[in-house]
């Protein structure tokens, strides 16, 4: 009889100790804030939590945008952790977290110029400069694509510090650069030897991975 019982109420004792063991990972994992573009060519916000096979479990935004720009301004929005398939998304962006702030004040000119970049093994040529306050940059492989210059996107520099996104996520990117598909890549690094050498780690969908940077102009 208690046997009969036990059978009987196994697949709630499964679903149970499933939602427990979800609940674990939810509260030692760190979380990212992402821009989804999904197979339906819509955008939605959502805080991932982690990937696990095929799936991405989030705590996602209900409302769905036509355009990035939209996505990225809208505010308010209800959410609810959700378990979505990695088949049906096209994109997954991490975006910088709201508390990274720009810094104020005048920024070393030695952290500007001409440098020489490995990122993983890809070799390539770094431009920063500086109007201002505000920081310019692009990147160029010469072996990947076409070969042609890409604008760097959310440049902050620090007193030995440095950020910045390398990503194609439009049509145009993608026919400028010869892109196979949309990407987005997050570069940090840390300035050294006076600010001749850059070395950091930028993070992509498929995990981090080094990169380094050294000035010739």
């Amino acid at each position: 009889m208690k046997t009969n019982k036990i059978k009987k109420y196994s697949p709630l004792i499964i679903a149970v100790g499933t939602l427990v063991v979800v609940l674990a990972l939810l509260l030692v994992s760190h979380s990212y804030s992402t821009l989804v573009l999904d197979r339906s060519s819509r955008y939605f916000r959502a805080r991932t939590l982690f990937l696990f096979r095929n799936s991405m479990v989030c705590v996602k935004n209900d409302t769905y945008h036509d355009t990035r720009a939209k996505a990225l301004g809208a505010d308010d929005e209800r959410t609810g952790l959700a378990i979505v398939s990695l088949d049906e998304i096209s994109l997954i962006e991490i975006l910088p977290d709201e508390e990274e702030k720009r810094d104020d004040g005048d920024l070393p000119i030695r952290h500007y110029g001409r440098y020489r970049i490995n990122a993983s093994g890809h070799n390539g040529y770094l431009y920063l400069s500086r109007k201002g306050n505000t920081v310019y940059g692009t990147i160029r492989f010469p072996e990947w694509g076409y070969g042609s210059y890409e604008k760097l996107k959310d440049i902050r520099v620090g007193a030995n510090t440095i950020s910045f996104t390398r990503s194609v996520t439009t049509v145009q990117e993608m026919r400028k650069t010869g892109a196979p598909a949309y990407f987005t890549q997050k570069y940090q690094g840390t300035y050294t030897i006076g600010g001749k050498v850059i070395k950091g780690q930028y993070k992509t969908s498929q995990g981090k991975f080094l990169w380094e940077a050294v000035r010739i102009k």
